[in-house]
């Protein structure tokens, strides 16, 4: 049989793998999982910040930047606005539920011999999703807040 003609597998199973190679892949692979993890708490720790903090100052000093607030426009935005930072703060709190339930299923998995990577893939994308949703509505909270401040104070 010429080269060309073997299958991959066969040429696979011809490849030596170098032992300390692997060794390091993999320590690789473990120092990237802890970096993940930090991330993903260092994640969630901001934007719980960013969020109460934006929705704590606006609740807090809205008289004091819109002087005349009963007489104000598009009390609407104001109010979206604090409603959407509401959602990032119960959004960020579900998705920090998922991930800590994520993990308890994959010990269990792992523990019964029953893991298999694309679950696990799977959960994870569900997280990001929901951290992505949280950012988006953060965003949009903020700028419909800072939409009501600037109609009513340069009006």
């Amino acid at each position: 049989m010429s080269e060309s003609q073997k299958s991959i597998e066969e040429k696979e199973s011809e490849i030596e793998f170098d032992p300390a190679a692997v060794a390091r892949i993999l320590a690789y692979r473990d120092e990237l999982n802890i970096v993940f993890h930090k991330n993903q708490e260092s994640f969630e720790k901001q934007l719980t910040f960013i969020a109460a903090g934006a929705l704590t100052l606006s609740i807090a000093f809205i008289k004091d930047i819109v002087k005349t607030f009963d007489h104000s426009s598009y009390k609407g935005l104001l109010g979206w606005g604090w409603g959407a930072l509401v959602v990032t703060l119960l959004a960020n709190l579900i998705s920090h539920l998922v991930a800590s339930n994520n993990a308890n299923k994959a010990i269990k998995e792992i523990n019964e011999n029953d893991y298999e990577p694309q679950r696990i893939e799977c959960r994870n994308r569900t997280i990001v999703k929901l951290n992505w949703t949280s950012v988006f509505i953060m965003i949009i909270g903020i700028a419909l807040i800072v939409s009501f401040i600037i109609i009513n104070t340069l009006l």
